[in-house]
């Protein structure tokens, strides 16, 4: 559990200045592309690695803070021990089930980018999508690790009848 924890936290703050380089990078490029006249070529292919990058590699980290949008309409009013519950059936029903198929499908996606050279043709630039595919699928396995990691962490809130906020 330590190691996953490490994990999911050193990647989210080393990934987290990724920001920062996108915004340098948009931020160069809208300068190019209306005082000279040249954006930048494959400017969409990089900007959607980059954010896609950003983005789903740091789930994990969300996920360990516990930093994910709640909406406690309902929940906020009932025990620590009814919303633990509540949290484990919805990592049962919904986590578990939706994460593992998108990790077992990335998997599908990576091996076959990694093996037929797979190429985006959404630009001329053409960048290979393995890098893409490698990406998303370790994403959502840390995504996966963490999760369990949370749910056997749920356990010990439950015997302690409290839970973090």
């Amino acid at each position: 559990m330590n190691a996953i924890e490490w994990w999911s936290e050193q990647t989210g703050r080393y990934v987290s200045w990724i920001a920062l380089g996108l915004t340098l990078f948009m931020g160069y490029n809208v300068i190019f592309r209306y005082a000279v006249s040249a954006p930048i070529t494959g400017e969409f292919d990089l900007s959607l690695y980059f954010y896609s990058f950003h983005f789903l590699m740091g789930g994990a980290w969300v996920l360990l803070h516990r930093a994910n949008v709640k909406v406690d309409i309902i929940s906020g009013r009932w025990s620590p021990r009814a919303r633990i519950i509540l949290e484990f059936v919805f990592y049962g029903v919904f986590f578990f089930w939706w994460v593992s198929m998108v990790v077992w499908f990335a998997a599908d996606n990576m091996i076959k980018a990694c093996t037929s050279w797979e190429l985006s043709h959404q630009t001329p630039l053409m960048p290979p999508l393995a890098p893409m595919r490698i990406m998303i699928f370790v994403a959502f396995l840390q995504l996966l690790l963490q999760g369990i990691v949370e749910v056997i962490k749920h356990v010990g809130y439950y015997r302690k009848g409290e839970l973090p906020l």
